[in-house]
C-alpha cells in the first residue's frame, strides 16, 4: 500500500513540477518584456533547462515498475528547494517575493513523508533563505538591501520576511 501512495505523490510531484516550470518561464517573460527589468536569461533558462530535463527524467521514471521510496520523493523535494533557490539566486534572492515558494515543498514534505525528513527540508530550506539574504544578484531596481543602511525600513522588512519564514 505504500508504495502505491509513494507513487502517486510522486505523479503528483510530477504534475506540480510542470505547473511550475510553466509559472516559472510566465513570470521570466512577464518580468524581462512587461516589466523592462533586465534578468540574466541565459543563467535563468539553464536553470529552467535543467529542471525540465529532470522531469521528462520523472516521467520515464513513473513508467517503470520499480517500486518509489519515500527517500526517491524526498529527493525530488529537495531538488525542487535548490532549484527554487538557484532561480532566487539570479532574481534578487530574499528580496523576491517569491521567496515564499520556499514554504511548497516544505508543505509537501511535512505532508507525506516522516518527520525526519521534514527537519531536514526544513533546516536546508532555512539556509538556503538565509544565504539569499546576502549572496545574489540584484535585479536592476535599486533593491539591492546592502545599498541602504543597516536600521533601513526596507532592511527591517527583509529581516520580518526571513524571521516569518523561519
Amino acid at each position: 500500500m505504500l508504495e502505491s501512495a509513494n507513487r502517486i505523490h510522486l505523479q503528483r510531484l510530477f504534475r506540480l513540477r510542470n505547473l511550475a516550470i510553466l509559472g516559472q518561464f510566465i513570470a521570466v517573460v512577464l518580468v524581462q518584456y512587461k516589466l523592462d527589468i533586465a534578468l540574466p536569461l541565459i543563467e535563468i533558462g539553464l536553470v529552467i533547462l535543467l529542471i525540465t530535463l529532470f522531469n521528462i527524467f520523472i516521467w520515464l521514471r513513473l513508467r517503470q515498475t520499480k517500486v518509489v521510496t519515500e527517500n526517491e520523493i524526498f529527493i525530488h523535494l529537495t531538488i525542487d528547494v535548490l532549484t527554487l533557490a538557484l532561480l532566487l539566486y539570479f532574481t534578487g534572492g530574499a528580496t523576491n517575493p517569491f521567496v515564499m515558494l520556499f514554504l511548497f515543498p516544505l508543505t509537501i514534505t511535512v505532508t507525506i513523508l516522516p518527520a525526519r525528513f521534514a527537519l531536514f527540508l526544513a533546516v536546508l530550506t532555512v539556509i538556503c533563505y538565509s544565504l539569499l539574504m546576502f549572496y545574489y544578484m540584484p535585479l536592476p531596481i535599486g533593491h539591492n538591501m546592502h545599498e541602504h543602511a543597516a536600521a533601513s525600513e526596507y532592511n527591517l522588512h527583509l529581516i520580518g520576511m526571513w524571521i516569518a519564514f523561519i
